[in-house]
């Protein structure tokens, strides 16, 4: 019988708040999450790069789902 390994939900960007050193703002990882989401539903794929500006419009009020129209297409080196 299998089992499913549980992965934390936030991983992703809990690993990314230290790797930027933003662990000291108050930061939604929900909305976090879900913008990284829609970027990846939007340009198929999230470039961790883009990170802060994720976490600078989400603190100016701007939604998930219309960050990724803000957002440059990926370029470069990239992340999924």
């Amino acid at each position: 019988e299998m089992s499913v390994i549980a992965i934390p939900k936030y991983i992703e960007v809990d690993l990314l708040i230290k790797k930027y050193n933003v662990a000291d703002k108050c930061i939604d990882k929900a909305l976090v999450w879900e913008a990284i989401f829609e970027i990846r539903k939007a340009h198929g794929m999230f470039q961790e790069g883009q990170f802060l500006a994720v976490v600078q419009l989400l603190e100016h009020g701007w939604i998930p789902s219309d960050i990724p129209v803000l957002l440059p297409e990926p370029s470069g080196v990239l992340w999924r």
